[in-house]
């Protein structure tokens, strides 16, 4: 039977277990600076040739934009690394090459969901990081089908969405100025959702639990058994032992 503890803060943590995205500030200021200097070297090519799909077969009015490749992938690497709230709740594997998608005026992206492996890699989460702030254009937003609703972001320059890929989603039309998105994709190590989702619950019910009692050392065998302590370590040890991860993963979960 688990404890007080788990009680009193299943209600608070079955939210976020629930949510489908993540929110961060992905590339700072000075970052994103040279990534838009970049912008002003590269060739730009229609978006429909980089479906993985076959374009011919793709109708020319299911996207239009323009598409080109990050030439500077060390800093962006190092930008990866260092985001620990993306890396939380993602569990981050690998990621597929990033490309910077360009819309101007009359472009849009319709309907659709994201392929399941791009670049060799199996993709459980998509990433799309605003390089253009709100004011910048009109319409442009990306609308994700979340829990039977529709969600619109528009998020400032820096900021980026990570959500399960598979989710329904599309860029609605840009009816005015220039949305700059730089966008990629990213295996996670533990590539079944309600796992991964309860990884993140018991994290949370750790911290809670060793910032309210420290470290709790228990004289009765029983008492260690039935406290909120080992029932969330029993359950985390599980799922790490599944995928064959070692308990570092939740650690840098809790100091987050």
């Amino acid at each position: 039977m688990f404890g007080s503890i788990y009680i009193i803060y299943r209600t608070i943590c079955d939210a976020n277990m629930r949510q489908k995205y993540i929110i961060t500030e992905f590339i700072k200021s000075k970052e994103l600076k040279d990534i838009k200097e970049q912008l002003n070297h590269v060739s730009w090519k229609s978006g429909l040739d980089s479906l993985c799909s076959d374009p011919n077969n793709i109708p020319s009015n299911y996207k239009s934009n323009l598409e080109t490749n990050l030439l500077d992938y060390e800093s962006w690497n190092a930008a990866i690394h260092n985001n620990i709230s993306f890396h939380n709740f993602v569990v981050t594997k690998g990621w597929s090459n990033i490309f910077i998608s360009r819309m101007k005026e009359g472009d849009y992206y319709k309907p659709h969901v994201d392929e399941h492996i791009i670049d060799n890699v199996i993709s459980h989460y998509s990433t799309t990081i605003f390089l253009s702030n709100p004011d910048e254009y009109d319409g442009g937003e990306l609308s994700l089908y979340l829990n039977g609703e529709i969600k619109n972001f528009k998020l400032n320059a820096g900021h980026a969405i990570t959500y399960e890929t598979g989710i329904p989603h599309c860029v609605n039309e840009v009816t005015r100025g220039c949305r700059d998105v730089l966008a990629f994709w990213c295996e996670s190590h533990i590539p079944d959702m309600n796992d991964l989702d309860a990884l993140r619950y018991y994290s949370k019910m750790q911290k809670i639990v060793e910032s309210k009692n420290n470290y709790e050392v228990f004289d009765c065998l029983e008492d260690y058994v039935g406290s909120d302590f080992y029932q969330f370590q029993s359950k985390t040890n599980r799922i790490l032992k599944k995928y064959g991860l070692r308990t570092n993963v939740v650690q840098s979960m809790k100091t987050a």
